[in-house]
């Protein structure tokens, strides 16, 4: 009867889960949620561990109120670096492992395509900008072991296509009623809870009961 009880804790508490992990690589989350999503799946990652992460944000996405929202702690483990425009962006990747140290753990990209989709320059040159910002971003999350949270505001673009075609994990991220709901591969929310409140699904009893 204990181990029976034991194993009945463990699979209650695996798919109370609400926020999948990330995996080392690349990790594309593709965003129907607003904000905080990234920062709430950061803050997820980062308690679990203790690490810390760099943050290269592009609009605005790593704001104050968007952090404190997620977790107050959260501000004191990130290192947050800002592009406006796809030259900054490069170069924020090209000086970023200045920043990398035993203690990090993730970085983060939020909007990876759109400033160079979005730049006014020529079409080709932001091409070339964002392959190599790319090619030495892979590099670092290689070289490092590290875990890299990408956000993509679309997929059709052939820059888009790159990074989905690196990825290791794919979330998708929806916004319902009970709160935010993460699917992917090999993952799905099933448990939702608030301050007076918590939310199931008909598979999280079929997973716990069996």
């Amino acid at each position: 009867m204990e181990a029976l009880y034991k194993q009945e804790k463990i699979s209650r508490t695996e798919v109370m889960e609400k926020i999948p992990e990330l995996v080392e690589g690349v990790n594309i989350i593709t965003d129907g949620g607003g904000k905080p999503v990234l920062q709430s799946i950061l803050a997820d990652e980062l308690s679990k561990t203790g690490k810390k992460a760099v943050w290269i944000d592009v609009g605005n996405e790593s704001s104050t109120y968007a952090l404190a929202s997620s977790d107050k702690a959260l501000m004191e483990k990130v290192r947050v670096g800002r592009a406006f425009t796809a030259f900054q962006h490069l170069r924020m990747f090209e000086k970023i492992e200045e920043y990398i140290d035993e203690e990090t753990e993730v970085v983060v990209a939020p909007n990876f395509t759109s400033i160079y989709l979005g730049s006014s320059i020529g079409r080709w040159e932001a091409r070339e900008l964002f392959e190599h910002a790319w090619e030495k971003l892979i590099d670092l999350v290689e070289s490092y072991e590290l875990k890299l949270l990408v956000s993509l505001e679309e997929k059709s673009s052939e820059m888009s296509h790159v990074v989905i075609n690196d990825a290791k994990r794919s979330v998708e991220v929806e916004k319902t009623s009970e709160g935010l709901s993460y699917s992917s591969e090999d993952f799905r929310t099933e448990f939702y809870s608030g301050k007076t409140f918590f939310q199931t699904t008909m598979a999280y009893w079929e997973k716990v009961v069996g």
